[in-house]
Formats: C-alpha cells, structure tokens, sequence
C-alpha cells in the first residue's frame, strides 16, 4: 500500500528534520567547537517528489537563526606551598575562556583565618609568561577582554607574618566571576594552601 503526502506535509517534515540537527550541533559544544555567538545559520528545506506531471522539487521559506552567547571558562588550580616567616608567596593561576563569546572576568582574592596566622599584602598580578612570579607589581582584579578559547594568566601573592611558626598554616581563596552575559558561568572559587616554615 503506498502512501501519499502533501507538497506541505514533506516540506515540513523537511524542515522538522533540519530544526532537530541544528538543534543537536548546537547542544553539542562540550564536545565539537560550538558556533561563535553571533554567527548567522541559515536553513531551507527542499523536497521532491512525483505526481501525475513528473518530478518535481519544492523549496521552503528560509529559516535563520542566529547563535547566541553561551558563558563557560575555568579557573586553575588549587595548590600548596610552604613559605618562611617573613617572605613573599605567589601563587599561579589561569582563567581560560571556553564560552563561545568574548567574556571578561573579575578575580577576587581573599584571606581565610585557618589558624596560627593571617597572610598580609594580598593581591592578584598577572603573569602573561607564566613563570609563577608577577610581571610587575601593577594589582589586577580583572582579566580583560577575552576571546573564545583566550587563557589569562596570573598569580595570588601574599606575604607570611615575621611571627608565624612551623606547622600553622594559612588559606586563600581566588574567585573568578564573568560578565559577558546576563546569565555568566557559575562563579568559580578555588583555595591555596601557605604552610608557614619557622627560620
């Protein structure tokens, strides 16, 4: 038994068909290069089919859609240090963007009493090169404009009391919050670890 559709019946099924793909390569960004926000996908339906005149091929309206920001980065990593009384301790960091727009990130860093002593002098500098040491004494709390994919390196510095003994330690808390969107990533905190080594 055949079946018979509509030249409006095939041409939505066409387009039913090509809505579902866009809407799975789009949901797929984890795992294939999502496109950059902004970027214009077109679609048009076509179907062809017979009738008593032949061949025929039929085209649809044309769909577009345009791709919208979707805000993701990542904030590495947690560490551990041991430092003397008296000294300076950096610690490297890197914010990377994996959204699919340009986003910029504020970075805050805070001091976390854990028992024995309290870091001093807390601030964030960059480190372009990352070598784990500022490339100048100039404090950011931002990382700046950041394309997809853009990574923006940096080091926590703090100073150990004079006083401090062996065996206290001390923490540190760096937070990166987005602001390209509305709706931004969820913030992203991570802690480092000061060991205090008595001289």
């Amino acid at each position: 038994m055949r079946t018979f559709y509509t030249v409006r019946q095939l041409l939505k099924a066409a387009m039913a068909a090509g809505v579902l793909t866009l809407a799975v390569w789009l949901s797929l960004g984890s795992a294939f290069a999502a496109p950059l926000a902004g970027t214009l996908i077109k679609n048009q339906a076509k179907a062809t089919y017979s009738d008593v005149s032949g061949s025929n091929v039929t085209l649809s309206n044309e769909v577009q859609a345009v791709v919208q920001q979707i805000a993701a980065f990542t904030l590495t990593a947690t560490q551990v240090k041991t430092a003397a009384a008296g000294s300076t301790v950096y610690f490297p960091h890197t914010v990377t963007n994996t959204g699919n727009g340009v986003d910029t990130f504020n970075l805050k860093l805070s001091d976390l009493f854990a028992g024995g002593f309290n870091l001093a002098n807390l601030n964030l500098y960059a480190d372009a090169n990352g070598d784990g040491l500022p490339d100048n004494l100039t404090p950011v709390s931002a990382t700046g404009a950041l394309a997809p994919g853009a990574v923006f390196k940096f080091v926590a510095g703090a100073s150990v009391p004079a006083g401090a003994q062996t065996g206290q330690q001390d923490l540190l808390t760096v937070t990166a919050i987005g602001t390209a969107t509305a709706t931004p990533a969820p913030v992203q905190t991570l802690t480092d670890t000061v060991n205090a080594l008595a001289l």
